[in-house]
């Protein structure tokens, strides 16, 4: 096994924690606090792979607390581990983040499977009015799409 101090600093710059190494947990912002969770997710799996081979890394809402600039910096970090070979499996509410950086969409409604593929085939106006029970617009950027509700009240 190798030893984690060298992995460990480099996770901790990866997720800019790099200048709070020597503070305590309970110290930290919650946005700190979850990338230093997120951080010791990223070092156990190094660790693992190390041993085993590819891993699987499972998220849930890993973006709770934090600003959009770490919300971008963490699932950039787990597309890198991804195109790694690492199979990654993560639950998001925020839907235009889950689909700016999903390669594939799993979309679930009371617990039943309501949609699985790419994106551009995931994403319709149709499918959010059924989920949501929200009108949204559906647009595309280089081929990516995203969505802008246009009403929080229910649909007749």
């Amino acid at each position: 096994m190798r030893e984690a101090g060298p992995l460990v600093d480099a996770v901790l710059d990866e997720v800019g924690l790099a200048h709070f190494r020597e503070r305590q947990l309970p110290t930290l912002s919650g946005g700190e606090q979850q990338r230093a969770h997120f951080a010791r997710v990223l070092v156990q799996l190094a660790c693992g792979e190390a041993e085993h081979g590819p891993g699987l890394l499972l998220l849930d809402e890993p973006t709770s607390s934090l600003d959009l600039r770490h919300q971008i910096d963490l699932v950039e970090a787990a597309r890198r581990r991804a195109a790694a070979g690492t199979a990654v499996i993560a639950i998001l509410h925020d839907l235009n983040l889950a689909i700016r950086f999903a390669d594939r969409l799993i979309v679930l409604n009371g617990g039943r499977l309501v949609a699985d593929g790419p994106r551009a085939e995931i994403v319709t106006r149709e499918i959010i009015r059924d989920i949501f029970e929200i009108d949204a617009v559906v647009h595309q950027t280089d081929g990516v799409p995203y969505v802008l509700p246009q009403s929080m009240r229910a649909l007749p």
